[in-house]
C-alpha cells in the first residue's frame, strides 16, 4: 500500500486499474498492489527468500551428494502431517505444510534461514521439526511504533531469532515478516511495513486500523517453532 498524489483525473480513480487497486481510506488516497504470485517479490526480504529457494533447487542436484540428499529425505519424513493450530484461530504466519520430499525440506529450510539473514545450510536440522512455540506476551502501541514482547525460554541459543509477523484487518498491506530480532532481546519494535512494489511505509500511517501480530522463532540450523498465539491490536485514531 502507498499514499499517492496525482492529477485531478488520476485522483478520482477508484477501483482496479491494471494490477493496482485505487481506493480511499480515512480521506487518504491509497493505491495497493493487487494479489500476485509469490514468484513476484517486491521487497528485498522477499527477493532474498526467492533467491534462496532458487539456489537450493539448483544445489540439490549440483552441490549435495547422495548421503546428504538421504538425510533431507529422512528429515522431511519426520514432519508432522498436520499443523496443530486450532480451527478458527486467526493466522498471520502461513500454515505449515509437510514437505513431500527432501528437496522441498531443503528449499523450505534455506528459505527460512534467508528470512533472518542467515547463511544457507547443506544438512538438515538435528531437532525434529517444529519445536514448541515461544510465548507472545504483548503487542502495544507506543508513540509511533508497535512494541512486541515475548518470553525467553531457558536454554535458548544465542543464535535463535524471533520473526515478528504482522497483518492488516483492513488489507492495507499484505501479511509479512515485519522484522526479526535475537530471541534473547525479549522485545522488538515495529516501525514500518512493506507496501506495494516494496515501498516502506511508517506504521503510524495506519492509525485507526486493526493489525494482527504473531511470532515464531528460528535457529541457525533452520529449525523453527510452531506459531505463537495471535494478538489483535487496534491502533489509536490519529489526533485531529
Amino acid at each position: 500500500m502507498a499514499l499517492y498524489e496525482g492529477t485531478a483525473i488520476v485522483s478520482r480513480i477508484v477501483g482496479k486499474l491494471g494490477n493496482q487497486i485505487f481506493y480511499r481510506w480515512k480521506n487518504l488516497k491509497v493505491v495497493k498492489q493487487a494479489e500476485t504470485s509469490v514468484l513476484m517479490p517486491f521487497s528485498l526480504k522477499q527477493q532474498n527468500i526467492q533467491d534462496a529457494i532458487g539456489a537450493a533447487s539448483k544445489g540439490w542436484y549440483d552441490t549435495l551428494d547422495d548421503t546428504e540428499r538421504a538425510l533431507w529425505e529422512a528429515y522431511a519424513s519426520r514432519w508432522p502431517r498436520e499443523d496443530p493450530t486450532p480451527a478458527g484461530v486467526r493466522r498471520v504466519i502461513p500454515a505449515y505444510k509437510k514437505p513431500q520430499h527432501g528437496i522441498n525440506a531443503y528449499q523450505m529450510t534455506n528459505a527460512i534461514l534467508a528470512s533472518i539473514g542467515a547463511a544457507a545450510v547443506f544438512t538438515p536440522p538435528i531437532i525434529s521439526p517444529p519445536f514448541s512455540p515461544v510465548k507472545l506476551l504483548s503487542a502495544i502501541w507506543d508513540s509511533a511504533k508497535i512494541i512486541v514482547t515475548w518470553t525467553i525460554p531457558s536454554g535458548a541459543l544465542p543464535s535463535t531469532f524471533v520473526r515478528v509477523w504482522i497483518d492488516s484487518q483492513q488489507e492495507l498491506f499484505h501479511k509479512q515478516i515485519a522484522d526479526y530480532a535475537p530471541l534473547g532481546s525479549g522485545s522488538m519494535n515495529i516501525n514500518n511495513v512493506t507496501g506495494a512494489l516494496g515501498v516502506i511505509i511508517d506504521i503510524y500511517n495506519f492509525l485507526g486500523s486493526t493489525v494482527f501480530i504473531q511470532i515464531d522463532f528460528v535457529d541457525e540450523s533452520g529449525a523453527r517453532s510452531w506459531p505463537s498465539r495471535t494478538i489483535e491490536l487496534v491502533l489509536p485514531d490519529p489526533t485531529p
